[in-house]
């Protein structure tokens, strides 16, 4: 399956247990940061499940950076909507993620990922690694940064007529 068919991110198996500032007096754990991303991260897996474009879209921030590798960048959730839209609509909308770890950078969050990406039959499509970084935004862990790219190799260009 060709690479840009990578869909996201996701998620996680925290480092250590220190003690970081989330939004205004809140103290939070990694434990806790790890809860609060997880949880979001089940909103993403469901929106892009049911084909929800803007659901999945609401999982980033007003001005994320969506990186898919071999494919310009994609600025804004505006934007975002429509670039998983032409996932979704090319039968990728079951997303699993395999592996996190988190790292604490001050009012962020950096979290490297390995992921699947099947289609609804269960075919794989996908499989890969990321790096995000999550921020506050409304009061919830949002996707701030997301760039992806897949372990397969790259498939070779059709031969032209």
């Amino acid at each position: 399956m060709k690479t840009n068919y990578l869909i996201l991110l996701c998620f996680f198996t925290l480092m250590g247990c220190k003690e970081i500032k989330n939004t205004g007096d809140e103290t939070l754990s990694n434990d806790d940061i790890k809860k609060k991303i997880q949880a979001q991260n089940q909103v993403f897996i469901n929106a892009l499940a049911n084909g929800d474009s803007v659901g999945v879209a609401n999982c980033y921030t007003i001005d994320a950076e969506f990186m898919p590798a071999n494919e310009p960048l994609t600025k804004g959730r505006a934007n975002i909507v429509s670039k998983i839209g032409g996932y979704i609509r090319q039968g990728m909308v079951k997303y699993t993620i395999t592996e996190t770890t988190v790292f604490e950078t001050g009012n962020m969050v950096s979290v490297q990922e390995a992921f699947t990406l099947t289609d609804k039959n269960g075919k794989n499509g996908d499989i890969g690694k990321s790096i995000e970084i999550w921020k506050i935004e409304d009061g919830k862990y949002k996707l701030f940064r997301d760039c992806f790219n897949s372990d397969l190799p790259i498939q070779p260009c059709p031969p032209t007529k």
